[in-house]
């Protein structure tokens, strides 16, 4: 409690696999349950009471701005195969998709999710699920409205629709910098800076 500096009765310090995070003014609270092999995730209100409570196999909470999305994964043991995205303020599934390839981890930026493999990014349209396309690489950050992967000593900018709007050849001593919405390109044998929006 801000005011008072107490802790809620709720707030199970005990737990060393919970995890909290803030859904508009509600606490989303997720545990790995051992003994079981899946989470028990639950929204609470900030005087302890219950909104919803649900089991998954597997969730990854990603957060956009001031929302939280919450996924769940599901597959086996070689990576998972589906994901559902579930709107954190009910508990109920929104939408699923589902691939013949593996994925490690999902994340998100505005109006998209990206899922991760080990060779590929998929870009799904965020409020549908609908797969809008899949990009050569690993994920090495997002921009506004761009996407950069890396693969082969090569970096990538693509449009969210799946357009290559540009791709370099990252030789020895150059190094990459990450900045909110852009990547810059450092050259130190060159002693230049390339600056791509």
């Amino acid at each position: 409690d801000v005011e008072s500096g107490e802790v809620p009765a709720w707030f199970e310090q005990g737990s060393t696999a919970a995890s909290f995070q803030s859904v508009d003014d509600k606490i989303l609270r997720s545990e790995y349950v051992e003994a079981g092999g899946y989470y028990a995730v639950s929204l609470v209100s900030t005087s302890g009471k219950e909104v919803w409570n649900r089991d998954f196999d597997s969730i990854q909470v990603a957060r956009l701005g001031s929302e939280t999305k919450l996924f769940e994964r599901e597959g086996g043991a070689e990576g998972f195969e589906s994901l559902t995205l579930i709107d954190p303020k009910n508990g109920k599934s929104a939408w699923d998709s589902s691939w013949d390839r593996t994925f490690s981890s999902v994340g998100v930026m505005p109006g998209y999710a990206l899922v991760m493999s080990e060779s590929r990014v998929t870009v799904l349209e965020l409020d549908t699920g609908e797969e809008v396309a899949s990009l050569r690489g690993t994920l090495a950050g997002v921009g506004k409205k761009v996407i950069y992967t890396s693969d082969n000593a090569r970096i990538t900018a693509w449009s969210t629709d799946g357009e290559e709007l540009w791709d370099e050849r990252i030789r020895e001593g150059m190094s990459i910098a990450s900045l909110p919405g852009r990547f810059i390109l450092v050259d130190r044998d060159r002693q230049q800076l390339l600056r791509w929006k």
